[in-house]
């Protein structure tokens, strides 16, 4: 039986019009056999989420590798830096207009530059990812006293209509924030992934144009100016993307949420 059909009986049983649907004897053993479907659904979900989960945690992992050293160490011998010069320029403007500072970057980029640094290929897909969503995407048991419903008892089956409909909504919940959990972590991973890729390629440029031109920020052409705004900004998205994805309550935390947003919206501005 379904949740919903049992829903019906026990109406039925409220009403007094019961008898049409004849005898059940066992009437939890149908309630538990829904109850094993409902579990069924929300692990493959959860497993789902975390096969995401560790994929996103795997494209930190790349994202914090030995360019986010070279970054900060580059960027720290610039002397005169005044991305103020780069006004106008389609995502350095957007950072200014923000009110974002350049010794804020430096300061996040350093921390994610001492996380550990293990390559992402010790990895399996599912093992960063693992075991975080337990706590929180736990179907609670429920039962049914075939004594009582047997016995027609209708003030039980109205307590039990009520804990039923509790249930299909914890159910609910749990499976509509599985796959929040799991398309937050996906577009986190691939805009972690995207970034990292113009990341390294922005601090090969930082390098070069130190080799090239030296350390003095005024004696930069905007060409050079505008790569290496490019390279703080992108530096600066790949910082906001390693907050946790999750609250304490185990829901998408929505200041993670925002920065997916912006990380995709910045990206929209790049190659196709």
């Amino acid at each position: 039986m379904t949740i919903t059909y049992i829903f019906q009986i026990l109406e039925a049983v409220v009403k007094g019009d019961a008898e049409k649907y004849g005898v059940i004897p066992d009437m939890n053993g149908e309630l538990q056999k829904a109850v094993r479907r409902s579990r069924r659904r929300v692990a493959r979900l959860r497993e789902r989420a975390q096969y995401e989960l560790g994929e996103m945690d795997k494209a930190k992992v790349a994202a914090a590798n030995d360019n986010m050293r070279r970054f900060t160490k580059s960027l720290g011998k610039i002397r005169n830096l005044n991305l103020e010069d780069c006004r106008g320029l389609i995502g350095i403007e957007d950072f200014l207009e923000d009110g974002n500072r350049i010794h804020e970057v430096m300061e996040m980029a350093k921390k994610i530059e001492h996380m550990s640094t293990v390559s992402s290929t010790a990895y399996t897909p599912m093992s960063l990812g693992f075991g975080v969503l337990e706590t929180y995407t736990d179907v609670a048991p429920i039962e049914i006293d075939n004594r009582k419903f047997n016995a027609g008892d209708k003030e039980y089956c109205l307590q039990m209509i009520k804990k039923l409909h509790a249930f299909q909504d914890s159910v609910r919940e749990v499976c509509s924030r599985l796959l929040d959990i799991t398309e937050c972590a996906r577009e986190r991973g691939d805009a972690l992934n995207d970034l990292a890729d113009y990341f390294a390629d922005g601090v090969d440029s930082l390098e070069r144009i130190q080799m090239q031109s030296g350390g003095d920020w005024k004696l930069y052409t905007l060409a050079q100016k505008m790569q290496i705004g490019r390279a703080i900004q992108v530096a600066q998205l790949i910082t906001l993307l390693f907050r946790n994805l999750m609250d304490g309550a185990g829901h998408v935390d929505e200041q993670s949420r925002s920065a997916i947003k912006k990380a995709q919206d910045e990206l929209l501005k790049r190659d196709a």
